[in-house]
């Protein structure tokens, strides 16, 4: 009967050793303050502002819009300009000036407009809106992931605080058995066996 008693003690110290801390941390009492109250909605924007992955769909999306934007310019005229100045060794002389001259100048400009491409820019145009369109799907998609991901989370997070609050409960009942039983072998009420 001893034995049964030391084997309960064992149990129930080892019990309160462990569920203690946590215990402790749900309600706020371990380190000294309350941990933070987030509400679902509070967790979902969190995860969602500082997932690496709604972070890189909201770049590509971005990447997108831009290569879209860049798409535009093929419909728009293309104009270079340039100069150029040398200096040579070998100089010549000017008749007009009666001067020797070893300086060269020259200046060039030139556009062009393409007219016709087979309909190449128009479907360039096409194929930068619809990877526009898939981006945002993708990233859409992705904010709804991470939303799920974080309310499975938190839901686990609650089930977890209400598992720990019914082990509490359990531990304090088995404790209270603990003590009864306690009590009666002090008092010899309980039959040895």
């Amino acid at each position: 009967m001893r034995r049964r008693f030391t084997s309960l003690l064992a149990i129930g110290s080892a019990a309160t050793v462990l569920l203690a801390p946590r215990a402790a941390l749900a309600q706020g009492t371990l380190g000294g303050s309350a941990p933070p109250v987030v509400t679902l909605r509070e967790a979902i924007d969190r995860a969602i502002a500082v997932s690496p992955i709604t972070v890189g769909a909201s770049v590509a999306t971005d990447n997108a819009e831009v290569a879209a934007r860049e798409s535009l310019g093929a419909f728009l005229p293309s104009f270079n300009a340039g100069s150029n100045f040398a200096t040579s060794s070998n100089e010549r002389f000017d008749q007009a000036t009666g001067q020797l001259v070893s300086r060269n100048y020259s200046a060039q400009a030139s556009g062009s407009l393409e007219l016709f491409s087979f309909g190449r820019r128009f479907a360039d145009r096409s194929a930068a809106s619809a990877q526009v369109d898939a981006a945002n799907a993708n990233e859409t998609d992705q904010r709804f992931q991470i939303a799920l991901l974080t309310t499975q989370t938190y839901y686990d997070v609650a089930a977890s605080s209400e598992q720990l609050r019914v082990a509490g409960q359990r531990l304090e009942r088995a404790q209270a058995q603990l003590d009864f039983a306690r009590t009666r072998l002090e008092l010899e009420t309980a039959p040895r066996s």
